[in-house]
């Protein structure tokens, strides 16, 4: 216990810096696996996903705010 009466307070710093800096280990072997992948298997993105991706993304919130506007 230190003179102002904390007696944990280094460890919990330490505990969350080793904790925060396992984190950021696993984010980089995500991000580098990740990365390897080609195109094969992550998949194309086909003439549906554009379609998809206009009428959720743009038809579908317009025919919303046009329905309940005054």
């Amino acid at each position: 216990m230190d003179p102002n009466g904390r007696a944990g307070a280094n460890n919990r710093s330490e505990e969350r810096m080793a904790a925060q800096a396992q984190r950021v280990a696993e984010l980089e072997h995500r991000i580098r696996a990740l990365s390897e992948l080609g195109d094969a298997e992550l998949g194309e993105f086909t003439r549906l996903d554009w379609v998809l991706l206009l009428v959720l993304g743009a038809a579908v919130p317009l025919a919303v705010l046009y329905w309940g506007a005054p």
